[in-house]
């Protein structure tokens, strides 16, 4: 397996693996080319592609603000892999925010993909019971 880094050039196959994907939180009206390009722009080496044999089968999306890291969105093809594939993007992602002293990462899961929750409480993420989120769409 081989993870590189995304680019903004690499808009169409995310957005394409990201839309075969339950559960990946893409919003067209936030995720077209333009929004994808200024996030790779703000955070060039926080977002991820695994590749098996030249065939994408994962990408996750990340970024930071300087103190804090999140994980917008991850995607993986091969569900027999999901676990190696995920735990490979997810070392991706640590070496980067470790190369940024960042050492605090979030992670929305929605309440119904019990697969993201096993993930991620898998991998030392633990769920917040102390606050409750909330979301501003400007119009």
């Amino acid at each position: 397996m081989e993870i590189s880094i995304i680019t903004a050039q690499d808009y169409s196959v995310v957005y394409n693996i990201l839309t075969q994907v339950a559960h990946s939180g893409i919003r067209i009206e936030d995720d077209d080319p333009a929004g994808f390009e200024r996030f790779i722009r703000r955070n060039p080496n926080c977002s991820f592609i695994a590749r098996v044999e030249d065939r994408i089968v994962g990408i996750l999306i990340a970024g930071h603000d300087g103190r804090r890291g999140h994980i917008y969105h991850t995607a993986i093809l091969d569900p027999n892999r999901s676990r190696t594939i995920g735990k490979a993007l997810l070392d991706a992602l640590y070496a980067a925010f470790a190369e940024d002293s960042i050492r605090k990462a979030g992670v929305l899961v929605d309440a119904d993909n019990d697969a993201g929750h096993d993930f991620f409480t898998a991998h030392g993420f633990y769920q917040r019971d102390d606050l409750d989120y909330f979301d501003h769409v400007a119009e």
